[in-house]
């Protein structure tokens, strides 16, 4: 049960709302699951850091280290998703289908820098320490992609195959 309580003699406010703390979209709820998937299948020699800020399609930046000791070898961008959606994934199961803005492509394209996109596959689980993560490095993509594509065409699909899994031992 919920109580009225007048407010300066004006007004009275239901409690039960008033005492409500924000919650958590579903969107959000996916994106903690895809980074908890990501942090608990990444690379050792990765070293992983969150983008700060507003998020203009960077999730993540990483060090990639030589497993021999030969110190860094690359540095790329990480743009990470997860999906719900059985849509997502191509009819014959060989890679997940995700749109990006079109913006957010031409920032990664006029950057230079390598984007790796990936993408949490919480299709038929939603825990994520059995979840699969994919990934596929987008920059080829764009170049084929971007000259191509209508003027006021506003969302791309990139295709991430579900072949290339992100593991502790990957080495790209």
């Amino acid at each position: 049960s919920h109580s009225e309580v007048p407010t300066s003699g004006l007004r009275t406010v239901n409690t039960m709302v008033t005492r409500r703390g924000p919650s958590i979209s579903l969107s959000q709820r996916i994106g903690d699951k895809a980074k908890a998937a990501l942090n608990a299948n990444k690379p050792d020699n990765w070293n992983m850091g969150e983008s700060s800020g507003d998020d203009f399609g960077y999730d993540f930046q990483v060090i990639a280290f030589d497993p021999g000791g030969d110190g860094a070898q690359c540095a790329f961008n990480i743009q990470l998703k997860g999906t719900t959606q059985k849509t997502a994934k191509l009819s014959d199961g060989s890679a997940l289908s995700y749109p990006f803005d079109r913006t957010t492509l031409n920032l990664w394209h006029r950057s230079g820098f390598a984007v790796l996109v990936v993408i949490v596959d919480l299709i038929e689980t939603q825990d994520p320490k059995k979840a699969t993560v994919h990934y596929h490095f987008a920059n080829y993509d764009l170049e084929d992609i971007l000259p191509t594509l209508p003027n006021d065409q506003k969302t791309v699909r990139l295709h991430v195959p579900t072949s290339q899994l992100v593991h502790m031992d990957l080495d790209i």
